[in-house]
């Protein structure tokens, strides 16, 4: 993956995401820090990936080299939705907008809608809650209906949203 004259970055405020994230990749520069203060130089980015957080677009203006892509990946509306019907009495539906576009800097050049099922054992199931808010959000008694299954398919779906930096 690594290009010797392209460097790598990504950016979390979770320490222990980014500890576990270096000893996976070494190519890959990991700093804790947030997006409302990216910690770049003005025009000094090729790319901007948000990947399920919410993007500051004023950072990713300053950041971004003109002519430039940011890609945002979301979760849609029936992400994780078996998991969710496990964990939660009930569901409120609702369209996932973390990341309302509010720059005229930017246009949408592209948009994909991934949908794809994976079949997740127990072990794995704990470690995808984990992963997400829900875990923070369910009862003792909801995290337990989930670690008692065996395995379960899960529906991923996410949106990927490009787009391309306006200024010269």
């Amino acid at each position: 993956m690594a290009n010797e004259n392209i460097g790598y970055y990504g950016i979390d405020i979770s320490k222990n995401g980014m500890n576990t994230a270096a000893k996976l990749s070494k190519e890959i520069s990991w700093i804790v820090g947030t997006n409302n203060k990216l910690p770049y130089h003005d025009n000094s980015v090729d790319l901007v990936i948000s990947v399920f957080s919410p993007i500051k677009w004023t950072e990713s203006e300053r950041v971004l080299k003109p002519n430039e892509l940011v890609i945002v990946i979301n979760p849609n509306r029936d992400h994780l939705m078996e998991m969710k019907k496990v964990i939660y009495p009930s569901i409120i539906e609702k369209e996932e907008n973390r990341n309302e576009f509010d720059s005229y800097n930017f246009s949408k050049v592209d948009r994909k809608i991934i949908k794809e099922t994976i079949y997740l054992k127990k072990e794995e199931l704990k470690d995808l809650l984990l992963m997400t808010p829900h875990y923070w959000m369910t009862t003792k008694e909801s995290k337990e209906n989930l670690y008692a299954l065996d395995s379960l398919d899960v529906g991923i779906e996410v949106i990927i949203d490009v787009y391309k930096n306006k200024i010269n």
